[in-house]
């Protein structure tokens, strides 16, 4: 680790490290973890206090480790991205040829409202019950023909 380190605590048998640097304004303390072949991780815990850090840093391994040992990725991504991700894609598909234009337009228009539900949540939080805990999908997606 760089020259930059001011105060350096070692967890989790070796596997996470936290520190705090001097070439910053603000010392929150960051931390660095290592899983097995993987590059080692390191964020901002955003906190200046040392116990919360710890717990903090212990809670981000686990949580990484129990994603790394079932093959998940370790960056969780957001809904926004991965729905701008397929409207590439799909436009991709579409000037090739393996799809058809009614396609993009439809999944554009549909957009507004997935966005809307989904707005800030990690996909790998979304279930088959999501849309139906807002209210408003409630009120404006499901309601009986009448």
């Amino acid at each position: 680790m760089g020259a930059h380190i001011d105060e350096k605590r070692v967890i989790c048998d070796g596997r996470v490290t936290i520190y705090q640097r001097t070439d910053v304004e603000k010392s929150h303390w960051q931390v660095r973890i290592k899983l097995p072949d993987v590059p080692h991780i390191r964020q901002s815990l955003k906190t200046p206090n040392e116990r919360e850090a710890i717990k903090k840093a212990t809670k981000l391994y686990e949580e990484m480790l129990y994603r790394h040992e079932r093959g998940l990725t370790l960056k969780r991504y957001r809904f926004d991205e991965v729905f701008d991700l397929y409207l590439t894609f799909l436009a991709e598909e579409v000037k090739i040829g393996n799809q058809r234009p009614h396609k993009l337009v439809d999944q554009k228009n549909m957009s507004r409202y997935c966005r809307e539900y989904f707005d800030g949540k990690f996909i790998d939080t979304i279930t088959t019950g999501t849309p139906y805990a807002s209210t408003s999908c409630r009120s404006t997606c499901c309601r009986k023909p009448g």
